[in-house]
């Protein structure tokens, strides 16, 4: 024999009333989460990182405005550029070798040891590297000078 079927309304998953019943859950089946994220919320109001955000919320055009001002200037713009020249140089050093040049052993570390090391192609291309960005630094030295002294 065939059974009948109850017959149920349907509602929506969002509606009101089923957005109240799980509201109404929530503290039973989430109170241990409910409560951190009232301790983490106390604690950023405590800190003033609320009042900042919403600061920063009221304010998004001009925060944005600023932001662009910024980035865009001459000094950010080469920033930037160092940082992803020295990031790209960072992403071929080894941490092995770095840590063994940090902790030398003392053999390495005798006036005979450290001339030979110098002798090395990777020491000569370092010490012309680092004379090059010395001769950059004291150019750009020498030219704030001179600009600060053509604006006193």
């Amino acid at each position: 024999m065939a059974k009948a079927v109850e017959f149920r309304a349907f509602q929506p998953q969002d509606s009101r009333d089923d957005l109240l019943r799980r509201i109404r859950n929530l503290s039973t089946e989430h109170a241990e989460a409910l409560l951190a994220v009232a301790g983490l919320a106390q604690e950023l109001h405590d800190a003033g990182l609320l009042s900042l955000a919403s600061g920063l919320l009221s304010a998004r055009t001009e925060v944005t405005k600023h932001l662009v001002e910024v980035l865009s200037s001459r000094e950010a713009v080469v920033a930037i550029r160092i940082i992803l020249t020295f990031g790209s140089l960072l992403s071929t050093l080894s941490p092995d070798k770095v840590s063994a040049a940090l902790n030398p052993d003392k053999e390495s570390t005798s006036l005979l040891g450290i001339a030979k090391g110098l002798t090395t192609r990777e020491a000569r291309e370092a010490t012309a590297a680092g004379v090059k960005l010395l001769n950059v630094f004291g150019s750009a030295l020498l030219a704030q000078k001179r600009s600060g002294a053509s604006n006193e």
